[in-house]
C-alpha cells in the first residue's frame, strides 16, 4: 500500500463496521491503514503496534459499530499516540484520514468523538500530554536554535498549573516558542508559528501575553 492507498482500499475504508465478525474481516486493511497513518508522521513503530491492539480491542465493543473502518483505525492511531505520549495532533490525524463525506472540520469531530468513546470504555491511560513534549517537533520545523528549545522548555516547565488547566497543551508550547524566539533574536512571526502548531494566530497571542506575564514576571 502506498503512501496515499490505493482506490479499493480507500472505498473499503469507507464502509462501516456492522458487527464484529464484520469488522475482523476488515482488520488486516484497518492495520494496514493503521501503519500507513503512523508512517506519514513519521513516528515510532512503538505506535503502530500500539494503535493496532487497540483497533482489535475496540471490535469487541459495540461503540465502533456503524463507524467507518478508516475512522475508527484514525481514531486509534491518534488514542496510540497519547498511551505513548507522542505530540501529534487531531488535526494531523484528519489530514491523514481517507475521504469521507462529512468536510474535513466534522470529519475531525466525528475522530475526536470515536477517541472519547474508545479511550472511555477501553479505559486507556491517555493522559494530557505536557506542552515541553510539542517543543522540539516546534524547533524543527521553525529551525529554531538549541537556545531557543532549551529556553522554550524551561518557561513550559514554570507554567503553573492554573495556567496549564482548561489550555491546549500545544498553544502553550507555540507561545512559549514564539516568545523565546523573540527574546533570542530568531524572530518568528505569529502566522509561522501558528502554521507549524496547526493553533490559530488569536490563540497564540493570548497565550503569549500569559506566558509573558506568568513566566517573566512583566505586565505587557
Amino acid at each position: 500500500m502506498n503512501n496515499d492507498g490505493s482506490s479499493d482500499d480507500k472505498k473499503l475504508l469507507k464502509s462501516k463496521i456492522r458487527t464484529k465478525e464484520n469488522g475482523k474481516q476488515t482488520l488486516a486493511l484497518a492495520e494496514r491503514e493503521i501503519q500507513r497513518i503512523v508512517t506519514n508522521l513519521d513516528i515510532s513503530d512503538s505506535v503502530s503496534q500500539v494503535a493496532k491492539a487497540i483497533y482489535r480491542r475496540s471490535l469487541d465493543c459495540k461503540f465502533v459499530e456503524n463507524r467507518s473502518i478508516g475512522i475508527v483505525a484514525s481514531a486509534s492511531v491518534y488514542a496510540a499516540c497519547k498511551v505513548e505520549k507522542k505530540s501529534v495532533t487531531i488535526e494531523k490525524i484528519t489530514e491523514l484520514t481517507v475521504d469521507i463525506d462529512p468536510p474535513r472540520a466534522k470529519k475531525k469531530t466525528i475522530i475526536n468523538r470515536a477517541y472519547s468513546e474508545m479511550s472511555s470504555q477501553l479505559e486507556l491511560l491517555t493522559g494530557p500530554i505536557e506542552p515541553e513534549k510539542h517543543v522540539p517537533n516546534l524547533i524543527n520545523k521553525l529551525d529554531l536554535s538549541d537556545e531557543v528549545k532549551n529556553k522554550s522548555l524551561e518557561m513550559c516547565d514554570r507554567i503553573e498549573p492554573e495556567i496549564k488547566s482548561g489550555r491546549s497543551p500545544i498553544a502553550l508550547a507555540a507561545a512559549a516558542v514564539y516568545l523565546n524566539s523573540l527574546l533570542c533574536n530568531e524572530k518568528r512571526n505569529q502566522k509561522q508559528v501558528s502554521d507549524a502548531a496547526n493553533v490559530s494566530e488569536k490563540t497564540i497571542r493570548v497565550r503569549y501575553q500569559e506566558l509573558y506575564e506568568e513566566t517573566l514576571d512583566i505586565d505587557v
